[in-house]
């Protein structure tokens, strides 16, 4: 059993190598990189909350050369509306996402659309008068996007995305807008 699941990856590999050979272009199929941006709150979750900000580093691995798998790790923080030295709260975010995008083929511009998926490590935080509070929990969440890749360089692109995340929290989801830019290297 071991000797054909072997033999299965390894004609896999083949056939792919001469599917990118046959597109006739050069082709990383890797990129790593990292993307900086803001938090728009949406839905029940703009009633108290500002805009945040964030960052997110992100690994593609094209199984074609316009389709990739990805995945991506960040960290987003949201201060909530009202705070002042009294009291203040900070609701922040760390997800640890896989996805998928697809890119339309153009020559130097690439637009692209996906989605991702996986946990969220969400945690709040609460100070008032002195006393600190925090809690955390897990959540699934799910995020459809939009975006573009401009090619700067043989090895490197710029990257622009729209991001709708949406976690799956109780009562009510706790969803925003992201807009997203950052540089990603081929590897």
């Amino acid at each position: 059993m071991k000797k054909f699941i072997v033999l299965i990856g390894l004609v896999s590999i083949i056939f792919s190598q001469s599917a990118f050979a046959q597109r006739g272009r050069s082709f990383s199929k890797m990129t790593i990189g990292g993307e900086i941006g803001l938090g728009i709150p949406t839905g029940d979750f703009s009633d108290g909350a500002n805009t945040g900000f964030g960052l997110n580093g992100v690994f593609s691995y094209f199984i074609q050369p316009d389709l990739a798998i990805t995945g991506s790790l960040g960290y987003w923080s949201f201060g909530a509306k009202g705070s002042n030295e009294v009291a203040k709260a900070t609701f922040s975010t760390i997800p640890l996402n896989a996805g998928i995008q697809y890119r339309f083929p153009a020559s130097g511009f690439y637009p692209f659309i996906g989605a991702e998926t996986f946990l969220f490590f969400n945690s709040v935080s609460v100070e008032y008068l002195g006393y600190k509070s925090s809690d955390s929990e897990t959540n699934f969440g799910f995020v459809p996007l939009v975006g573009g890749a401009f090619k700067i360089a043989p090895n490197l692109e710029l990257r622009v995305s729209l991001k709708y995340t949406i976690i799956f929290t109780s009562g009510s989801n706790t969803t925003y807008l992201n807009l997203l830019g950052g540089i990603h290297f081929f590897i």
